[in-house]
């Protein structure tokens, strides 16, 4: 293993901050007595500031050789064609927003928060040394740390269903990152050598990442959690290896599954199993359904060039698709929204690629398919960072043929 420089480090611990630092400032202040609304955007001009710094510092340095844009040619496309959508609609010709919700937010999310740390990552990670598995490692305690003191606060708080209560942590986001962290358990669990210590500790992880899910009461974290695990089992032992697993495995869990959520109803009040019991008895979400196909039709209106980046039906104006693939079409049409699926199919076929493998970047990878699952229910485009974030960094993996 190559030594890293100060600078190397410093980009390590920039990968981690973009990927666990929002979740830690949410949760933090609790500890302090602050508010999050200031730490909050104070981080996210640190952010920017530092990806600013890595962009403009390798651009003027002779690192910049290593940073090769043609891998990464469909997502500077989309984002060329997207970002003139969003100048478009929020300055140009502004469209109808989200109740209350200024255009400088918008522009704040797609930008600061997704666009320019993005960019950053994108050449950071090719320019200097990255330890991954150190990345690894460290993410995975300090997430573990992070949720253990969220859910302390939360199993003391006098609270009940869907809410994180003044953890000011977003309810969605909270879930993802426990799905985050109990597939990040399983995936050490098969990987690492077995012993006492180590079984102990994934387990423990396993669990306060499902409690995580339980608390957010979303039903996305949860498949992404299920989808996730199942598909690492086949592409790592094989179909029948791992029908065998989930056969042992799922008729366990199954036949306790009530009772474990009860169990964690004891000290986690949430109305997890309503929602999910009533999903499975309307076969669906039917909310979102509908949203889903009303951004459909206006993009079936405007196919060439798309309606807006927000859904302007009246009946749920300012909304987004909570479906990326949609919205990508929705707002870009079926160029720009061509161009996203080719750049998600590249990202899909890389992520199995390194799952078969065995390869180090196998968590990455599948942290891409979980936060690609939660952008397919959940999410946006503008502010789905971490979908963007390990699209990235499994190209980039793939360009430079080496495991960073």
């Amino acid at each position: 293993m190559e030594r890293l420089s100060l600078f190397d480090k410093l980009v390590n611990l920039y990968i981690i901050i973009l990927i666990i630092g929002f979740l830690f400032i949410g949760t933090i202040p609790k500890l302090i007595g602050g508010s999050e609304e200031s730490l909050s955007v104070q981080f996210r001009i640190v952010v920017l500031m530092l990806s600013l710094f890595f962009i403009i510092s390798t651009i003027f340095s002779r690192r910049i050789n290593k940073v090769y844009l043609a891998p990464f040619l469909f997502f500077i496309i989309f984002w060329f064609i997207y970002s003139l959508r969003l100048i478009h609609d929020l300055y140009i010709d502004p469209i109808k927003l989200y109740t209350d919700t200024p255009s400088s937010r918008y522009a704040q999310f797609a930008f600061g928060v997704t666009l320019v740390p993005s960019v950053a990552l994108l050449i950071v990670i090719q320019a200097y040394k990255i330890n991954i598995s150190k990345i690894l490692s460290r993410l995975y305690y300090i997430l573990l740390i992070i949720l253990s003191i969220a859910l302390y606060f939360r199993a003391g708080a006098d609270l009940q269903g869907r809410t994180t209560g003044d953890l000011n942590v977003g309810i969605l986001l909270f879930g993802q990152f426990g799905a985050t962290l109990s597939i990040l358990s399983v995936y050490r669990f098969m990987k690492e050598k077995r012993n006492l210590k180590n079984n102990l500790l994934h387990f423990f992880g396993f669990i306060i990442g499902v409690s995580s899910i339980f608390v957010s009461a979303s039903k996305s974290p949860f498949l992404a959690l299920i989808v996730v695990v199942l598909l690492l089992l086949f592409l790592w032992y094989g179909s029948i290896k791992s029908v065998f697993l989930i056969l042992i495995i799922g008729g366990v869990l199954g036949a306790y599954f009530v009772d474990i959520a009860l169990f964690l109803n004891n000290y986690f009040k949430s109305n997890f199993l309503e929602r999910l019991f009533y999903a499975i008895e309307v076969g669906g979400d039917n909310a979102r359904e509908i949203i889903v196909s009303t951004a459909f039709n206006e993009f079936i209106d405007n196919p060439f060039f798309g309606n807006a980046f927000l859904i302007q039906n009246p009946k749920l104006v300012g909304s987004y698709p909570h479906n990326l693939v949609v919205e990508s079409l929705m707002s870009t049409g079926i160029l720009g929204g061509g161009v996203f699926i080719i750049w998600v199919i590249k990202s899909l076929r890389e992520s199995f690629r390194v799952i078969r493998k065995h390869s180090d970047l196998t968590w990455v990878a599948l942290l891409f398919l979980q936060y690609f699952i939660f952008g397919m229910f959940s999410k946006n485009l503008y502010s789905s960072d971490l979908f963007w974030f390990f699209s990235i960094i499994l190209i980039s993996a793939k360009q430079n043929r080496r495991e960073p």
